[in-house]
């Protein structure tokens, strides 16, 4: 079927007679024998098509948006690219395609897959997706809406998703490169504002990047922090008048492992579990105490994750709140959760009406009673898959970011509603060796399941 499928006559031709959806059976096939087809899930905001449903408005709105561009709940998409060159695509090594991360920034969205292609779609008005606005898409192939997304030229090892600016670091030479919006500094440093191009930044080999609303922020190598861009509310480190580049170490020669960036604010873990943090303190999103509303000097956290050993493995920010992921005692299975900062949205899950600031870090508690695999911050909320692979969220919710079935805020956990991830290959029987990515951006969130 598939030999003659593909040997069938141009599905541009019109005058083609027979059942209704036979032309379009035709190009999907043709589709899928073509290029390589990733299955990915979305809530919120498809303004800028970043859960790539564009479609469904051509197809009686097949995918019930809202408001015309809004998912309320959990929809499936379909990602299509390019399959890459003969023996890149061998069967027996299929598991290089597999998705490694997935990425939301502002209005785009990304997926990196192990052998290092990145995909990106989305907002492209700053060209944040490395690209000109529709350099690349379709090939010269019409498949009725969905999008060819060619991976960008070079291979990759990590990114991150800004506002509207990309970063990401060469896979092999470690080396940053930067595109988008760079209008503070936060693609070029002060040094090249080329936001049309990737960038490359010749401040060090990397490994770990972040990238907030107009600043970002890397670590290198030799577990140095590296800061650019805006630097008005103190989340870049201390500037000269000739750069907005800083950098900086702990004090006691401590490797530095990761970094985050809020809107305004930048947060460190090191290889001992130490939280340390820097920037506007307006919603205690540092975590510790400050004599003004903003500290452009890194410090430690207050309480546990400030001390040695706190068992912290991951941290994220969203605008204003923080959030860290800690390691539980050997009786417990999965990781619990920490978070601080602005909570009048109760974006971490406290009653923002009771507490609309958390000025240090506190266990989060649902996530107490329940371990978790891994959570991730949106811009003013908070998505977690627990040990028992529920996808939960609260917080803001105004465009259905939460995939929840509406688009009020909530303020404790709620189950993710709508396409099912582990449906049609896992029941959830066998939850151990499940693995689901997640990723939440300004106002939509991503997941999908990798198949082993």
């Amino acid at each position: 079927m598939s030999d003659y499928l593909s040997q069938c006559v141009d599905v541009s031709d019109r005058s083609l007679v027979g059942d209704s959806h036979t032309t379009r059976l035709t190009a999907l096939s043709k589709l899928i024998q073509e290029h390589r087809l990733y299955f990915l899930y979305g809530s919120g905001s498809n303004q800028h098509d970043q859960l790539l449903l564009k479609s469904s408005k051509n197809q009686m709105n097949s995918a019930k948006l809202v408001n015309d561009d809004e998912a309320h709940d959990l929809k499936e998409f379909v990602l299509v690219v390019p399959k890459g060159p003969k023996g890149e695509d061998d069967y027996e090594d299929d598991s290089i395609h597999r998705p490694k991360r997935l990425f939301a920034g502002g209005g785009h969205s990304g997926l990196l897959t192990h052998n290092g292609n990145f995909y990106l779609w989305g907002w492209n008005d700053d060209r944040q997706l490395g690209r000109d606005r529709h350099e690349g898409l379709n090939d010269g192939v019409d498949i009725q809406s969905h999008p060819i997304v060619p991976p960008l030229d070079i291979k990759v090892v990590t990114a991150a998703l800004g506002h509207s600016h990309t970063l990401i670091i060469e896979k092999g030479t470690k080396s940053l490169y930067a595109f988008g919006d760079d209008n503070r500094g936060q693609v070029g440093g002060g040094e090249q504002a080329n936001s049309g191009k990737l960038t490359r930044l010749d401040f060090g080999k990397f490994v770990e990047v972040s990238a907030g609303l107009f600043h970002s922020a890397g670590v290198t190598e030799n577990g140095e922090l590296v800061t650019f861009g805006c630097g008005r509310f103190g989340q870049s480190l201390c500037i000269s008048a000739d750069s907005n580049v800083g950098k900086w170490s702990p004090p006691d020669g401590s490797r530095l492992v990761k970094v985050v960036c809020g809107r305004r604010h930048t947060v460190c873990v090191d290889e001992h579990g130490r939280v340390w943090s820097m920037g506007d303190n307006k919603y205690g999103q540092l975590g510790r105490q400050v004599e003004n509303e903003r500290d452009q000097k890194m410090e430690l956290v207050d309480g546990i994750l400030g001390q040695k050993g706190s068992g912290c493995v991951d941290i994220d920010c969203g605008w204003s709140h923080t959030i860290a992921t800690v390691e539980t005692d050997e009786k417990r299975v999965g990781y619990t959760l920490y978070g601080w900062g602005r909570n009048d949205k109760s974006q971490i899950a406290f009653n923002g009406k009771q507490e609309p600031i958390i000025n240090s870090p506190r266990p989060v508690g649902h996530c107490l009673n329940v371990g978790l695999k891994g959570a991730c911050c949106g811009s003013e909320s908070i998505s977690i898959l627990d040990v028992q692979n529920n996808l939960m969220s609260c917080g803001w919710n105004e465009h259905g970011n939460l995939g929840i079935g509406h688009s009020a805020d909530v303020s404790e956990f709620t189950k993710i509603v709508g396409a099912n991830i582990l449906s049609p290959y896992n029941d959830g029987s066998n939850m151990e060796n499940d693995e689901i990515l997640i990723a939440s951006g300004g106002a939509h969130f991503l997941g999908t399941k990798v198949v082993f």
